[in-house]
């Protein structure tokens, strides 16, 4: 802290300290949930008065940037609580919580929370321009299908799409479903699918299935964040496996089945969350086998495989799978509207059982009503239609991306486009500090995802995530423009 630029008299002393601790702060140097030094020491190091140092922290305290905790200092605290006050100039109030509230603000946070933190609730977040969001553009959500759809539904006096549907999902939804998997290369039958709320229910309910606290999962690395999040909440140990250009590296996964023992893979083959990678057919062949060799369960993610730009996709590796040893997750959340928030998980064996149990438990199944429109957008071919167009839609949102970052980024910056999906994955320059150029895009109005909130060990990467799907031309390369000004160029 004794790097504090000293005051040149034209202001108060202790207005100095506090707006050299400010700058640090919203830049990432001092970070989310860092100690302050006791007012005593910092003035002792800045050749100061105590006083002088506790007029400076109860300054940025009333601004919501630190607050104390009793008998341990002052911690810099989230965005979600300075945020407001650095653009409104308002005054956030930090309530006194009761005992057990307090006890909970106490427990340990890990590194993943703590950048996961800088992923603010959309509701408070002062910006015009996010590349942080896991959506597509709302302004081609399908609303006037989703409209005929519903009236048709309710025309008819269908009175079961308001009630309560079967825990496993409304049949003729499933049996849908299951024409559709089979053009995947997916022999199902309606039977051995469950309707989920969506792809991230389907893996919790898989995690609480399969795993126990103390337990080894392996993943690719980097992954979905959440997913990483899941399991670190169930104290589940995590191998992240590196990837190459057709994904996981089998021959690591290998050497790390037979050290590791894990009860469960984690995979995300097909436009890869968030490095966009489709992996090799031969290399889904290759896990597939090694699922079936060491008994052990792959849960393959097929969250957006259904927005595609180029090539053919290689079949899923369930379709490789003959124990029984894949289980399949899909999702229409990202690829039709999020609200309808349905996906799905195929799964052969005792496991079904098990699944159903824990759906139940759960939330009783999922509404009726959406689970009835998605089964008619896929029937009437309608779902079909949409898809193509996102897919034309996005694939020149892409386009438009990597010509800006071309142009607005710095020169040893990298990236590679994609086959589909909602993401570009872009690597900065090493002398960028991810954090510090995300609090200043957030005040300067744009949001993206850091890239460290993907990897196993989330220390100091050089990536930032990019939604291409979520705005148009103009917004990206408006977007685009004002990151690129915020680093440095030599």
């Amino acid at each position: 802290m004794n790097s504090i630029r000293k005051a040149d008299g034209e202001k108060p002393l202790y207005q100095w300290v506090r707006d050299e601790l400010r700058q640090r702060i919203i830049s990432g140097d001092i970070a989310v949930g860092a100690a302050l030094p006791p007012s005593r020491q910092l003035a002792d190091d800045l050749k100061v008065s105590r006083i002088t140092v506790t007029n400076a922290y109860d300054e940025l305290k009333a601004e919501g940037l630190i607050d104390g905790k009793i008998g341990s200092g002052m911690y810099v605290l989230p965005p979600q609580y300075w945020l407001k006050s650095m653009t409104t100039g308002g005054k956030n109030v930090i309530p006194s919580y009761s005992a057990w509230q307090r006890d909970l603000s106490g427990l340990e946070v890990s590194k993943r929370e703590k950048a996961l933190s800088l992923i603010l609730p959309q509701s408070t977040l002062p910006i015009s321009l996010n590349f942080g969001v896991g959506t597509g553009d709302t302004r081609l959500f399908p609303v006037a299908d989703i409209r005929k759809i519903v009236t048709e539904i309710l025309d008819r006096g269908d009175a079961t799409a308001l009630n309560y549907e079967a825990y496993q999902g409304y049949l003729p939804l499933r049996q849908s479903l299951a024409k559709y998997l089979r053009q995947q290369n997916i022999f199902v039958q309606a039977e051995e699918i469950y309707i989920t709320a969506g792809s991230q229910q389907a893996v919790q309910l898989l995690i609480e299935a399969l795993l126990q606290p103390g337990d080894c999962a392996i993943v690719e690395d980097p992954t979905y964040s959440i997913v990483l999040s899941l399991f670190e909440s169930r104290g589940i140990k995590v191998v992240g496996i590196p990837m190459d250009k057709e994904g996981m590296r089998d021959d690591l996964l290998e050497e790390a089945i037979r050290r590791k023992s894990p009860k469960l893979i984690y995979i995300v083959p097909t436009f890869h969350n968030p490095t966009g990678i489709v992996m090799s057919p031969v290399r889904r062949s290759r896990i597939a086998a090694l699922a079936n060799r060491y008994g052990i369960p792959v849960l393959e993610d097929d969250y957006i495989r259904e927005l595609r730009f180029f090539n053919p996709i290689p079949a899923p590796i369930a379709a490789w799978d003959k124990c029984g040893d894949i289980i399949y997750v899909g999702s229409f959340s990202k690829s039709l509207f999020p609200a309808i928030r349905l996906g799905y998980i195929v799964a052969r064996g005792p496991i079904q059982d098990r699944l159903l149990y824990l759906k139940r438990v759960s939330d009783l199944g999922c509404s009726a009503l959406l689970q009835r429109i998605l089964y008619h957008f896929l029937e009437s071919g309608r779902l079909q239609k949409h898809w193509r167009r996102l897919s034309r839609a996005y694939n020149r949102r892409q386009t438009a991306m990597m010509k800006a970052l071309k142009s607005e980024f710095p020169v040893n910056s990298s990236w590679q486009p994609i086959d589909g999906g909602i993401w570009l994955w872009v690597r900065v320059p090493e002398k960028v500090s991810v954090a510090s150029l995300l609090a200043q895009s957030i005040l300067s109005g744009v949001y993206f995802s850091p890239g460290e909130t993907h990897f196993v060990e989330p220390d100091n990467q050089p990536y930032i995530r990019l939604n291409f799907a979520a705005l148009d031309e103009r917004q990206i390369e408006q977007g685009i423009r004002i990151i690129g000004a915020l680093m440095p160029r030599h």
